[in-house]
């Protein structure tokens, strides 16, 4: 991510000015948009199924939609310790667990969704939020540093204070009502992976930046290289030790 690019440089502008680079992630596409299905809104959850990706804030979530009479087909996508928690905790509710084993059978469920809820607390640059957009999905996502903040703008998708399951439930409300909001968001959603996110392209382009290796490779040796020197049998080796420790 763009997060980590920075970082990178912040960490020395001068060695690393002109040497660092963000090539975004990329994900199969589809060769067109995928036909939605009509009827409640078809909310999906991609991930490991663990306290860490939240899939215990989804029943909040559907319950707060419950107080709002709003009607929602939930898939949950994933395998993971708590899936026997889960199945009893959704058993009276709309619900479909699916455990895919393939890429190909993961594009297949998520062609049929609008949207994907994912309150995680702890990401990089999700895989799942790409392959959600590149299957025209509205991602619904906690708000955390990296990869989601290149992702997720305004007219992709939504970026929720953590934890905040009420603000999940007003957005999947307005969006269920507003079909004509949704199927927009969605189109936006497939034509930016196409654009930004697509595996055969991006790919292309780390391959170009590899090649360029020789080129951008410093030629002044770094004080990591200069360590070989103190492999003398003469130097003791508390002192070797303390100077490699300090470097």
């Amino acid at each position: 991510s763009s997060f980590f690019s920075d970082a990178v440089f912040a960490s020395d502008p001068a060695l690393w000015v002109d040497r660092t680079f963000y090539i975004p992630y990329g994900v199969q596409q589809l060769p067109k948009f995928p036909q939605k299905k009509t009827g409640n809104i078809n909310a999906v959850f991609l991930g490991r199924l663990e306290n860490s990706k939240g899939v215990l804030k989804l029943f909040e979530i559907q319950q707060q939609l419950a107080l709002r009479n709003i009607k929602v087909n939930w898939t949950i996508i994933g395998k993971g310790e708590l899936k026997n928690t889960l199945v009893k905790q959704w058993e009276n509710e709309t619900v479909s667990f699916y455990e895919p084993n393939a890429t190909a059978e993961v594009y297949e469920i998520m062609k049929g969704q609008d949207i994907m809820v994912f309150p995680t607390s702890f990401e990089g640059t999700p895989v799942a939020i790409l392959e959600a957009i590149s299957c025209g999905v509205v991602p619904i996502v906690n708000d955390l540093p990296g990869g989601i903040r290149d992702i997720i703008t305004g007219d992709i998708g939504f970026r929720i204070k953590a934890n905040a399951t009420e603000a999940y439930a007003e957005i999947i409300s307005h969006l269920s009502l507003d079909k004509t909001a949704l199927m927009k968001m969605q189109q936006c959603c497939y034509a930016l992976a196409n654009e930004h996110y697509n595996i055969e392209n991006n790919a292309d382009d780390y391959l170009e930046l590899f090649l360029k290796y020789k080129e951008l490779a410093r030629t002044e040796r770094s004080s990591v290289r200069l360590l070989n020197k103190l492999n003398h049998s003469f130097i003791p080796n508390w002192i070797t030790q303390k100077i490699r420790t300090k470097k």
